[in-house]
């Protein structure tokens, strides 16, 4: 079974097919492939649940969770996520891409260090060449005098989940 189990399967002539309509709309369709947290539905099969963080899951306030991030120090974790990325991007001409990289919760804040070197190897893919790599930025408000350390070519995108969304248009 592949990463997105209980889902439909990605179909690149789908993807292409829906990132079409939007140029007559004047609209972009942009790439999104989680690659750090969320990850969930993947890290459930048995093939993935090694990369995860925490591969018995944890707990979140009081409540049992499967596992969610990719762990940072597993190459293996890496080279899922490149190839994921390797097999969504050619379906878009979009000039951004999604990462996500948000709500790794199993992730201390002292291991942030690992967090900033997953950025900038997403960043130096060379399946990124020619895109602006957008992700959440919800971990580097924990740390925003670190903001510096991430590389170029990377835009942080404000996470509002829970906000008065119309206090902040």
């Amino acid at each position: 079974g592949g990463v997105g189990r209980g889902r439909a399967p990605r179909a690149p002539e789908g993807a292409r097919g829906r990132a079409t309509p939007g140029r007559a709309l004047h609209s972009e369709r942009v790439p999104n492939q989680e690659c750090r947290g969320h990850f969930g539905g993947g890290l459930g099969h048995d093939r993935y649940r090694p990369l995860a963080l925490r591969p018995a899951g944890f707990e979140w306030f009081g409540t049992r969770r499967g596992p969610t991030p990719l762990d940072p120090a597993n190459p293996r974790a890496f080279a899922l996520v490149r190839s994921l990325l390797a097999e969504l991007l050619p379906c878009f001409s979009s000039g951004q891409v999604n990462v996500g990289l948000d709500e790794p919760w199993e992730l201390p804040l002292e291991r942030f260090d690992e967090y900033v070197g997953w950025v900038r190897a997403l960043r130096d893919l060379p399946e990124l060449d020619g895109r602006q790599m957008v992700m959440w930025g919800d971990v580097v408000a924990h740390r925003p005098e670190r903001a510096g350390d991430l590389p170029g070519g990377v835009t942080i995108a404000e996470c509002l989940r829970g906000v008065n969304r119309e206090a902040h248009v």
